[in-house]
């Protein structure tokens, strides 16, 4: 009841307004709230969330927001704030957006998405509000002998000297943080992951969340090809010979997920083996995948 009171005073909502829980936010606690012909969406961060984290990404995402309308901004309260801190945890206020996770088997929609992208990290090039901590991918101390590959950890050891683009990015763009209709992408959310690094580990990501095998584990080329020229066609900061390093990115984040899962099971944590088997072989599969 505090949470809702405090939500009412800020935003001047209806304290006996309909509260509905929403599932799968991941990190964070979410509510939709019935309020007046707009409902509102609440998300209670994790408390290890600090403030100048949650103060930087709404920055960002207001910024980007003034050129990429899809961009989901937080609500103000009456004092200007974006967010507030409520027993260590932040809380923000969204308005609710119509749309569906996107459908990566419309190719309408992929290569919206692609495009999307693109002017995201226009955006985020103009960004002048320095980030809290820069993301450098370390190498890892212990790979077990089916994720060893020489030849990949000497490039990821090369990363600071190839001259590669830094920029703020939205740290997790995939289906289920891009809404759309059957036609067209409505908006863009959870930016709680942004962060500032390498543009080209995100641009690779995002072809393999949407140009993946329906069995997860390697890319359907000619959907990635598509996606990354539909990115291109939008003049993003990095140029074509970034792309080169985009399958490298991917493994680099496929095997961070793997060595963290591995970790996670051996402290008698839950996790989805057959992703994790999946990315496994994604991993393998994509060792000598050129662009």
């Amino acid at each position: 009841l505090k949470l809702k009171d405090e939500i009412a005073r800020r935003y001047s909502v209806d304290a006996t307004a309909q509260w509905s829980p929403i599932v799968n936010g991941d990190e964070c606690l979410v509510w939709r709230i019935a309020h007046d012909t707009v409902p509102l969406i609440v998300r209670v961060s994790p408390a290890w969330r600090t403030a100048d984290e949650v103060c930087w990404v709404h920055r960002l995402m207001t910024h980007c927001k003034q050129s990429v309308p899809e961009v989901v901004t937080p609500i103000a309260a009456g004092d200007g704030s974006t967010f507030f801190l409520f027993e260590a945890y932040p809380v923000a206020v969204f308005p609710f957006v119509a749309g569906d996770t996107l459908d990566i088997t419309n190719g309408a929609l992929r290569e919206q998405a692609a495009r999307l992208l693109a002017r995201i990290h226009q955006a985020t090039a103009t960004f002048a509000i320095q980030a809290p901590h820069t993301h450098q991918p370390p190498l890892p101390q212990e790979v077990p002998d089916f994720l060893q590959d020489a030849k990949f950890d000497a490039w990821v050891a090369s990363l600071p000297q190839q001259g590669l683009i830094l920029l703020p990015i939205h740290g997790d763009y995939y289906r289920r943080n891009v809404l759309a209709t059957d036609s067209h992408i409505t908006g863009v959310i959870d930016w709680d992951e942004a962060q500032v690094t390498y543009l080209i580990a995100e641009t690779g990501w995002a072809a393999w969340e949407f140009c993946q095998t329906p069995a997860r584990d390697d890319l359907d080329m000619t959907k990635a090809i598509n996606f990354l020229n539909a990115y291109l066609d939008e003049h993003p900061p990095c140029s074509p010979a970034e792309l080169r390093h985009a399958v490298n990115f991917i493994r680099l984040r496929l095997r961070d997920e793997i060595l963290n899962s591995l970790v996670r099971k051996g402290q008698g944590e839950p996790t989805d083996e057959a992703y994790t088997e999946a990315e496994i072989r994604a991993f393998n599969n994509l060792r000598d995948t050129p662009f």
